[in-house]
């Protein structure tokens, strides 16, 4: 069961339980009507809380991933940049060992007297580690300074630009922070929900359950009053 249809079951038994007026006065606090009532209003303040929190790391992380979705491409064509203007040897042997790691991917060893490698660590060695969003990142303004220092750079073409790969550097850097608060507002949101729903003393589906049993125990487990409400099911999980 998901976690909307324990808030709408809890619902649906607190307006029952309201109905019942002056016959449903349990002992326990947490089953009074206007405190479940009050459970119900933070539980549907926390699910919105929840669902906005998503929708700002969906768009994070999809304006995010546009952003880098030509970096690769764009790390072939600086090569083709430099060469074209003429640029020193190993500064484009550096460029091009940077742009290996794009791809997770390091410059093939040279042949060498010690004895051959197996297979699987020959892939071990000839792979970068890592190509997440951040490591991207880093590796793009390394090649960014790469080219920043070679005096030959000299391109009209805006997009190729030392100022404009600079400027995507900068964007590239600023939209991992972004998706990094929007993943800690949505997970500050997850545990806020899942405390009042599952974890705290008098959490939703405690409550619930516990209603049940105390409306069964005074109206009894045949009474009109408990065949309303004995289908309304509550789940304890945190998934």
């Amino acid at each position: 069961m998901s976690h909307i249809k324990n808030v709408e079951a809890f619902g649906k038994l607190t307006g029952i339980c309201t109905g019942y007026g002056g016959k449903f006065k349990p002992g326990n606090p947490h089953l009074q009507a206007h405190v479940m009532s009050a459970l119900m209003n933070n539980a549907r303040q926390v699910m919105s809380e929840v669902q906005s929190a998503k929708t700002d790391y969906d768009n994070a992380t999809n304006t995010r991933e546009l952003a880098f979705k030509d970096i690769q491409r764009l790390g072939t064509r600086i090569i083709s940049a430099l060469k074209s203007n003429g640029a020193g040897k190993l500064t484009i042997e550096d460029a091009q060992a940077i742009v290996r790691t794009f791809y997770g991917r390091k410059k093939e060893a040279q042949p060498s007297n010690d004895p051959p490698a197996t297979v699987e660590t020959q892939k071990k060695k000839r792979r970068a580690r890592g190509l997440d969003y951040v490591t991207l990142a880093d590796h793009f303004a390394k090649l960014v300074t790469t080219v920043s220092a070679e005096p030959r750079y000299h391109i009209n073409e805006i997009e190729f630009t030392v100022d404009n790969l600079w400027s995507l550097s900068s964007t590239l850097v600023a939209l991992n922070v972004q998706v990094n608060g929007a993943t800690a507002k949505l997970n500050s949101a997850r545990n806020k929900r899942n405390d009042l729903l599952y974890g705290r003393e008098g959490n939703l589906v405690e409550s619930g359950m516990a209603a049940k049993h105390y409306v069964r125990t005074v109206f009894g487990p045949k009474s009109d009053e408990y065949s309303e409400i004995k289908k309304i099911r509550f789940t304890k999980s945190k998934a």
